[in-house]
């Protein structure tokens, strides 16, 4: 009887895809695109989009070491009325900080919030300890009962927890341990900005969270060593795409439309340009997407 017992206790943690294994929160080589949509944009455009990373500095404030989190502005790239994408990150100036710590053996992640007069600054953000019936208490995040947790899926096929809440004028919120919430990193389920939205969210160059990871952001090399160059552009039947790797070995050319849809690839020896027929391609833009042994150059492409 105990074999059996034993044996299901394990299938059902197999089956949900829990660890013991905490994922850290606060990481390096980590970027979370997030965005805020209100009234009166069209479907898939926002007013704010942030590239937000941990750098690597920190910060004491009232005793306390936090790490310092950056949020960078993107822009629609060609620019537009309404901010929709494909967008372009600067990697100049940063819009905000925050600043943020982690207990790793408590599973809890604050934030320093000195808004709040007759509370302490230091507010609870994450609490991935919560188990369901629990309450998430915090002056800065609020104070939701969490209904259950299970887990989701990454697009590396790794499986993270998942803790799920009941939400007063949205229904229900979620947050994802090593992730962040539903509307965005420093606001994961606030009531007041209910457009918000995480995008996309990389780790060492790969895609862990979010369906825009490779279509909605371009001019964001993930390798400086490739240069490349497209050119009529736009264009209208045919377009060149040249490039410059040191490498010397095998080029590949994807073309994916603004859905994610990928309507052309090429793999070139010995070349240093390719010329492509573009002429039975709808009118949009598209990301041309450039892989080679040195890494992978993204740029926009405009078809007229």
């Amino acid at each position: 009887m105990k074999k059996c017992f034993l044996l299901v206790l394990f299938s059902a943690a197999s089956f949900f895809g829990w660890s013991q294994a905490y994922h850290k929160f606060i990481r390096p080589n980590t970027y979370w695109d997030c965005s805020w949509v209100y009234t009166g944009f069209p479907a898939g455009c926002a007013n704010t989009v942030n590239r937000i990373f941990f750098p690597g500095p920190d910060t004491v404030l009232e005793g306390v070491t936090y790490k310092i989190a950056y949020a960078y502005p993107m822009q629609a790239d060609p620019p537009n009325g309404f901010n929709c994408p494909p967008y372009s990150v600067s990697n100049t100036a940063a819009n905000y900080h925050q600043y943020i710590r982690e207990d790793t053996v408590a599973r809890k992640v604050y934030i320093y919030y000195p808004v709040f007069i007759l509370q302490a600054p230091d507010q609870l953000l994450y609490d991935f300890s919560l188990k369901p019936g629990d309450s998430l208490l915090s002056a800065f995040q609020g104070n939701w009962a969490v209904t259950s947790v299970d887990s989701v899926m990454l697009s590396t096929g790794e499986y993270r927890r998942r803790t799920n809440f009941m939400v007063p004028t949205l229904g229900y919120g979620y947050y994802i341990e090593g992730i962040g919430g539903q509307q965005g990193l420093f606001t994961p389920i606030f009531t007041f900005e209910q457009a918000g939205s995480m995008l996309c969210v990389k780790e060492n160059n790969v895609s862990l969270w979010g369906n825009y990871c490779n279509s909605w952001f371009v001019d964001v090399p993930e390798h400086r060593m490739i240069v490349s160059e497209i050119y009529p552009n736009p264009s209208t039947n045919t377009c060149i795409v040249s490039w410059k790797d040191p490498s010397n070995g095998e080029i590949v050319i994807s073309l994916t439309d603004m859905n994610g849809i990928q309507v052309l690839n090429k793999s070139i020896h010995g070349h240093s340009s390719v010329e492509m027929d573009v002429s039975a391609l709808t009118k949009g833009i598209y990301l041309v997407k450039i892989t080679t042994s040195s890494g992978v150059e993204k740029r926009k492409l405009l078809i007229r």
